[in-house]
């Protein structure tokens, strides 16, 4: 009887044993789904946060957009104010009375023009009375470079180049196909010729020598009377009742960015500041063209 019982009793403390250890291999696998679910969470928390610095990334990005934006507004409204300051002055009576005032300074300047003619016509003849080689025929235009050095050009298509002593550097024949009515010199190493063949040529200073690297051909429908620089290397060139604007483009050529007609033959052109100063030949009249270039406008005054 004794041994039923323990039999008994043992029984169920197997049938506990199994059923703890079931119990045990129950929380066993629950620790490891949960394990799983904690590394699941932290990859989704990983994840999440990524996403939100590429969001803070881009919310940066269209921040600094916002902020080109906005520096492009500024200068829209600069431009703006800018452009109604501009037709408030031509509209202004002190405006005109400025130009009076610039009409007198072109009369001064006209009048130092003619004695500087003077002396250009004296250092032609310096130039024709010194020089071993000579011009074969009408010197029309002299300029100086900064270090001193003279530059003369000819009805025979040549260019002479001399030092302060008159020496010849250098002479360049048949440099256009037509008389040279020109010459403008911009610094030491670059200068600009203009012709009744109606081309326009740009010269550089390579290796002690000057040579042709640009050439506008048919520049205008008639010879060319006068070609200046303005802003760099653009340029302003005019003809029989015409001026025209030139601008250099990315792969250094130059096009027409405008055109100014006259009533009659514009024999020079000068240009100061904004104002575009025409010398007529025929009617002894000083005419002032204000242009302005941003906006590629002209306007007669």
């Amino acid at each position: 009887m004794e041994k039923l019982y323990n039999e008994e009793f043992l029984g169920e403390i197997e049938n506990e044993k199994k059923y703890y250890e079931e119990y045990l291999n129950k929380v066993e696998l629950e620790i490891i789904n949960n394990e799983e679910f904690v590394s699941k969470i932290e990859n989704e928390k990983k994840n999440f946060e990524d996403y939100l610095n590429k969001i803070e990334k881009e919310k940066i990005k269209f921040e600094d957009y916002l902020n080109k934006i906005e520096k492009e507004k500024i200068k829209y409204e600069e431009l703006l104010i800018k452009i109604e300051k501009e037709k408030k002055i031509i509209n202004n009576e002190d405006f005109i009375n400025k130009i009076e005032k610039e009409q007198e300074k072109v009369k001064e300047n006209e009048k130092e023009k003619n004695e500087s003619q003077h002396k250009k016509n004296q250092i032609s003849n310096l130039l024709n009375i010194n020089s071993t080689v000579q011009h074969k025929d009408i010197i029309t235009s002299i300029s100086t470079f900064p270090s001193g050095n003279i530059i003369s050009v000819s009805r025979d298509k040549s260019i002479i180049i001399y030092d302060i002593h008159l020496n010849i550097l250098q002479m360049i024949q048949n440099a256009h196909d037509n008389h040279i009515t020109y010459v403008e010199v911009k610094d030491e190493n670059n200068f600009i010729t203009c012709s009744n063949d109606k081309s326009i040529k740009l010269w550089i200073k390579k290796e002690n020598e000057y040579l042709n690297n640009q050439i506008i051909n048919n520049a205008h429908d008639n010879g060319i009377t006068k070609v200046i620089f303005y802003s760099n290397r653009n340029l302003i060139s005019s003809s029989f009742k015409k001026i025209k604007i030139w601008k250099e483009n990315y792969n250094n050529d130059y096009e027409n960015i405008g055109t100014l007609t006259h009533i009659n033959w514009v024999e020079s052109i000068l240009y100061l500041f904004h104002l575009l100063v025409l010398f007529k030949l025929y009617d002894y009249h000083v005419h002032f063209i204000s242009f302005v270039i941003y906006l590629n406008e002209y306007h007669k005054l």
